[in-house]
């Protein structure tokens, strides 16, 4: 009896080890509650960490791209500003040399003209001391005066010789002319004052003479025979001394600029630049550089 009963107690520990295996598989075979939903959560959190990561790339590529731009648009900017101001530099530069030399052209140029308007102050110096002239303005005979002047004017360059007598008014000229209405034309203009003052006081110890560089205008120039009043000239009045040493009269020489003037045109050649004298809206000898200005008076006064 007491081995059939520990018999019963065994096989109810077998079959209850039996139910409690039993049942410890069962509790590992069935699923936890939490297990499922884990796997999806791990992967909706690497979906997401990798659209942060793209989003955080593309973020630096577009402001690193932006960047990259500005900083080329800028310097493009930069650098075409400083080819602008390069440029523009060198452009005042080369106008700036360009003024220059066609400034020292033109001071060229108008010392040339004076050389010539001196010349032809030399010019009737030197007619004026010439004896055979002295003669013909005291014999005030306009025949022989112009016979003498007009060959003698050529020869000097000169455009005009007038013979003044002592007392003002005009005996001869190197071409044909009204004497008594340029005699009142000079009286009654600013030139008349000069003459005057030659022939008033003068002497061979301390000559005076005048010299100025004027438009010839409207009533001096045909007076003395130059329809264009317009016309620049240079007017040279010298005394004239008899055997004594007296003023017995005085000689004016009239120099015109030319249209086309040949020393304005040999100077032009040798400086390869177009040279004008210009007053007012008269011109002569086209092209441009640098505005000629006159009137200029002067006296001189030699032993």
């Amino acid at each position: 009896m007491g081995s059939a009963a520990d018999l019963f107690r065994t096989s109810d520990r077998d079959g209850e080890a039996a139910g409690s295996v039993r049942a410890a598989g069962l509790e590992r075979a069935a699923p936890q509650p939490g297990a499922a939903s884990q796997v999806p959560t791990k992967a909706a959190e690497g979906r997401r960490s990798f659209s942060l990561g793209a989003r955080l790339a593309a973020v630096v590529l577009v402001t690193g791209a932006t960047t990259f731009g500005a900083i080329g648009v800028l310097t493009a900017m930069r650098l075409n500003r400083g080819l602008n101001e390069q440029g523009s530099a060198l452009s005042e530069l080369s106008e700036q040399q360009m003024v220059a030399k066609l400034e020292s052209e033109a001071r060229l140029a108008r010392a040339r003209l004076e050389m010539m308007f001196a010349e032809a102050g030399r010019q009737v110096r030197a007619l004026a001391q010439r004896s055979d002239v002295v003669k013909a303005i005291a014999s005030e005979n306009d025949v022989t005066i112009r016979e003498l002047f007009a060959p003698a004017a050529k020869v000097a360059g000169l455009d005009l010789l007038l013979a003044v007598a002592e007392d003002g008014h005009l005996v001869g000229a190197s071409a044909t002319l009204d004497l008594l209405a340029a005699t009142d034309t000079l009286k009654a203009s600013d030139l008349g004052a000069a003459i005057s003052d030659v022939l008033s006081d003068n002497s061979r110890i301390v000559r005076r003479s005048f010299q100025v560089t004027r438009r010839l205008g409207p009533v001096i120039g045909p007076a003395v025979g130059i329809a264009d009043g317009e016309r620049v000239g240079h007017i040279v009045v010298d005394p004239v001394f008899d055997d004594f040493g007296d003023v017995s009269g005085a000689l004016i020489g009239v120099r015109v600029l030319a249209p086309v003037e040949p020393t304005l045109e040999a100077f032009s050649t040798l400086a390869r630049a177009g040279v004008s004298v210009v007053r007012g809206e008269a011109r002569f000898r086209a092209a441009v550089v640098r505005r000629f200005e006159r009137p200029r008076t002067f006296r001189t006064a030699t032993s």
